[in-house]
């Protein structure tokens, strides 16, 4: 196996993490956390979300892609 070829794992955790990126309101919350670090209330306003709503894509997303940082539990990408 060459080193750019993937094992059937680590193609099943990217085929994971795309499905889950698939979501409209999921992007939506990746390319603002892409840009800063934010937090659940202040994506919850920017899209005029419901804050549980949030949170749960959040928990879905981060296995794969986001991941809450510091005290203030901001998430990245």
């Amino acid at each position: 196996m060459q080193a750019s070829e993937l094992t059937d794992d680590q193609v099943a955790e990217r085929v994971e993490m795309f499905r889950q990126m698939g979501d409209p309101t999921r992007l939506k919350i990746i390319a603002a956390c892409l840009r800063v670090p934010m937090c659940v209330s202040c994506i919850a306003a920017k899209y005029g979300l419901a804050q549980t709503l949030v949170s749960h894509h959040l928990r879905l997303l981060q296995p794969g892609c986001c991941a809450p940082i510091g005290a203030e539990n901001r998430f990245s990408v």
